[in-house]
């Protein structure tokens, strides 16, 4: 155990995955699944009462009432909150009509039913950095302050504040195109040996990036129902998604050894 630990943020996108992906990627109809949404909500609680760990959800708004009272207080009282739209669309599928829409329904619901002022917001799937033409003047419009949502190789921040009086907080990737690999969360959270997890963070920290672990509610489930796709390539996806998830809990614990988990808002009252 290392007695000066390294914070790290850690966030939660909270989504439905299998009704996202039957959507954006299957063509279906399809309806939430309340039942595992809330099964999956208890697991993270549990997991972080063990870790001692604080963390961020970035909240997808429009299931947020299937959770029910008994979570969504749990959740007021014990993390922090963000905006992770209204229905999880690829950002780079809106017009900026559209986005607006969407991010202004997104942040009300969020505030009227937590009553306090959602203020950071992070882009499904990454996809802000398809329209940062309009991006950030949509979230000023509706008084959001940060966002955690753009990757990047380099940066001489850790927070980015641009022209529209946004504070960008970027996570440390590398690669080219859509599918950079992100330090660190998601799949490859869940296919990176622990050892190198650690090494990655460090190495964000020493370069300027706040180190951040991004995660989803579903990475913890490995029990959770499958999709069911037609074709070769989306039948590997849906393996990849699950690959892994058994192992999510115990690689954040062997993180917690050397590295404490915080929220988001932690490093940036330490930034104000």
């Amino acid at each position: 155990m290392y007695k000066n630990k390294i914070k790290v943020a850690l966030t939660i996108d909270f989504e439905d995955y299998n009704y996202n992906f039957s959507r954006d990627y299957i063509g279906n109809n399809p309806e939430f699944n309340q039942e595992e949404l809330k099964k999956q909500y208890w697991i993270l609680r549990e997991s972080f009462d063990t870790l001692g760990a604080k963390a961020t959800f970035f909240i997808v708004s429009k299931i947020i009432k299937l959770l029910g009272n008994n979570i969504i207080n749990d959740i007021k009282n014990n993390y922090h909150i963000g905006c992770h739209s209204y229905q999880h669309f690829n950002l780079s599928r809106l017009s900026e009509k559209d986005f607006d829409l969407d991010t202004d329904r997104a942040k009300k619901i969020l505030e009227d039913i937590f009553q306090k002022e959602i203020l950071y917001y992070r882009a499904p799937y990454f996809s802000a950095e398809k329209i940062t033409n309009f991006f950030y003047k949509i979230l000023s419009k509706h008084s959001f302050q940060y966002s955690s949502s753009i990757r990047l190789s380099n940066t001489t921040k850790s927070i980015i504040t641009n022209e529209y009086n946004i504070h960008e907080i970027p996570l440390k990737s590398f690669g080219i195109g859509t599918k950079k690999y992100t330090i660190i969360g998601g799949t490859y959270f869940r296919i990176t040996p622990l050892n190198l997890i650690i090494k990655l963070l460090k190495n964000a920290a020493k370069n300027n990036f706040i180190p951040m672990v991004y995660l989803h509610n579903y990475d913890f489930d490995p029990f959770a129902k499958k999709l069911k796709f037609i074709n070769l390539k989306g039948k590997i996806n849906n393996e990849i998604r699950y690959y892994g998830r058994k192992s999510v809990f115990d690689k954040l614990q062997g993180i917690s050894n050397e590295f404490e988990f915080t929220s988001l808002d932690d490093f940036v009252n330490e930034w104000k």
